[in-house]
C-alpha cells in the first residue's frame, strides 16, 4: 500500500485537543486521526430504501441470477 501526505491548518487549541485525545488512547495523531475520518464515512454509508429492499429480497432468494460458468454470466450480462 502506497501512502500520500496530506496536510490540514488547525487552530493551535484544536491542534492540542486532537493530541491530548490521540494520546488518552495511545495513538499516534494520525491513527486518531484515520480512525476518525473512517468512523465518520462509514457513518455516511447510510443505505436507501431501494437497495434495503434489493438486500431483502435477496436474503429471501427472490430475484436472483444464476449461472453455470463465468462465460454464460458475461454473455447473458452483455459483457
Amino acid at each position: 500500500m502506497s501512502y500520500i501526505r496530506m496536510s490540514i491548518d488547525v487552530a493551535e487549541d484544536f491542534h492540542k485537543t486532537i493530541k491530548i485525545h490521540a494520546a488518552l488512547g495511545s495513538e499516534t495523531i494520525r491513527e486518531y486521526v484515520i480512525e476518525a475520518v473512517k468512523l465518520r464515512l462509514q457513518g455516511e454509508r447510510e443505505l436507501n430504501a431501494t437497495t434495503i429492499k434489493t438486500l431483502q429480497k435477496s436474503d429471501k432468494g427472490e430475484e436472483l441470477n444464476h449461472y453455470n460458468n463465468l462465460n454464460e454470466m458475461y454473455h447473458k450480462l452483455g459483457l
